[in-house]
């Protein structure tokens, strides 16, 4: 009982032992349309005359991509919307750096969060995305950008079960493929997006019992969460947010064919309007 109290103790430091380093805000949506939503994003941006950055490499037509979001800022009235389209080598020019010196807002559109990943970690773009975030800039991403955020990504795909479906259908040790992210959230939290439309609580199950001590953020379609950097998040759009806390589970098992059993997992489910504390693991009013 004490080593287990002690365990879970020791897990949570690394996610509140410092300060919050960021001053800026993190607007995630679980995909599919977020047309009212996008006018929060605009606001916390500092209105239509700032500039906003869009990303659309995870989208295999992103040029396509980054159309339609133009089309849908500039109906807003933003009037200083740009794009970052480049391949990897131009991630590291600082001509592509420069795009978003002054921004505001950045915006990642959905697609193939390994794609996000391929081109910009590790690169000066990337580093300066940080930099902006830390100075206070929101960040947004839908589907894909928002899957990026978290330091443990999940791919989506299965390393054991090869099937072509969307669903995961096990909880099961290692079969869900997860790689590194952007980790602009909290290195100990997981997110997952469009969640309870695409039944995808097994899949964060599965990853979160993988890495023990982490918290999944399952954000449902025309749903998000924007998270402050007092590590809380309040929930807006249609739809809900499921909380996996994980950070106690223990007594982590596996039947011969390698699907899970553990205890201490909590699920909360929350609509807009509620608020999450990180540092407490709970719902906050």
């Amino acid at each position: 009982m004490v080593n287990l109290m002690l365990t879970s103790v020791l897990a949570l430091l690394p996610l509140f032992s410092d300060g919050p380093k960021e001053k800026g805000q993190l607007f995630i949506i679980g995909g599919g349309d977020r047309v009212s939503e996008m006018q929060k994003f605009v606001d916390l941006a500092g209105g239509p005359a700032s500039k906003i950055v869009v990303i659309p490499m995870a989208g295999g037509d992103y040029v396509d991509d980054w159309l339609f979001e133009k089309k849908r800022f500039e109906a807003m009235g933003c009037t200083n919307v740009i794009s970052l389209i480049t391949d990897r080598a131009g991630a590291d020019a600082d001509s592509t750096v420069a795009k978003l010196e002054g921004a505001k807002g950045v915006f990642m559109t959905g697609g193939d969060q390994v794609r996000l990943t391929k081109i910009f970690l590790g690169t000066k773009t990337f580093a300066k995305l940080k930099s902006v975030y830390q100075e206070g800039a929101i960040i947004g991403g839908t589907s894909a950008g928002a899957a990026v955020m978290s330091k443990i990504m999940l791919t989506g795909e299965e390393l054991v079960n090869k099937d072509s479906t969307t669903y995961f259908h096990t909880i099961q040790k290692r079969n869900v493929e997860a790689i590194e992210g952007f980790g602009l959230i909290s290195e100990k939290i997981i997110i997952d997006q469009h969640f309870i439309i695409r039944k995808r609580l097994n899949r964060l199950i599965s990853v979160l019992i993988d890495h023990p001590g982490h918290i999944g953020i399952g954000i449902d379609e025309s749903t998000g969460i924007l998270v402050k950097p007092d590590y809380t998040f309040e929930v807006f759009g249609g739809r809900t947010v499921v909380i996996v806390d994980a950070t106690d589970v223990h007594n982590i098992r596996t039947t011969k064919d390698g699907l899970y059993a553990a205890e201490g997992i909590k699920i909360d489910i929350l609509m807009a309007g509620d608020r999450y504390d990180f540092r407490k693991r709970k719902v906050v009013k």
